[in-house]
């Protein structure tokens, strides 16, 4: 799938859960990881696809491993996680992201971890190489390591806990 056609995803996926009665509606917030990730800050970023729902909000975001460029006019809080180790999402480029957002009016925040992308998936064990990912940021145009790491998914795993009863109380 592409960004576009995930954040089109999240907004549905926002008016699903509004008609729902266990939600309280104007207290929804998104998340994703990697291009999800991108979602998630798109989907709160008004000059993104935000735009195109001007009646539907999300209340905050939160993403990890975005390989975000550019910039955003936020109109929610955010939270990005990354791996300062990554070699497929460029930690540099998305610190410079967050400075040339930082005008915006809503918080953001950026958390780094001193390890690898994919410090959150125990799945994966404490460091893997997948070969075959496409990844622009190597000579060869693929590649990337991952791995593990407990004490930074703990932390994270916090950070969302958090964030989201911050934002979403």
């Amino acid at each position: 799938m592409s960004e576009p056609e995930l954040v089109n995803d999240a907004f549905g996926a926002l008016a699903y859960l509004r008609g729902q009665p266990f939600v309280v509606s104007d207290r929804v917030g998104v998340m994703g990881w990697g291009l999800g990730g991108e979602a998630a800050m798109s989907a709160v970023d008004n000059g993104g696809q935000a735009q195109l729902f001007p009646q539907d909000r999300f209340r905050a975001a939160i993403a990890l491993y975005p390989g975000m460029a550019g910039q955003a006019k936020f109109i929610a809080p955010v939270l990005l996680m990354l791996a300062a180790e990554d070699d497929w999402t460029p930690l540099a480029r998305t610190e410079a992201y967050v400075k040339a957002s930082e005008p915006s009016s809503q918080p953001i925040t950026l958390r780094v971890y001193p390890t690898l992308a994919g410090f959150d998936d125990p799945d994966r064990g404490t460091r893997f190489y997948l070969s075959n990912a496409y990844n622009p940021q190597s000579a060869s145009g693929k590649g990337a390591t991952f791995g593990y790491d407990a004490t930074s998914a703990a932390d994270a795993r916090q950070q969302v806990q958090d964030f989201f009863s911050k934002y979403l109380k």
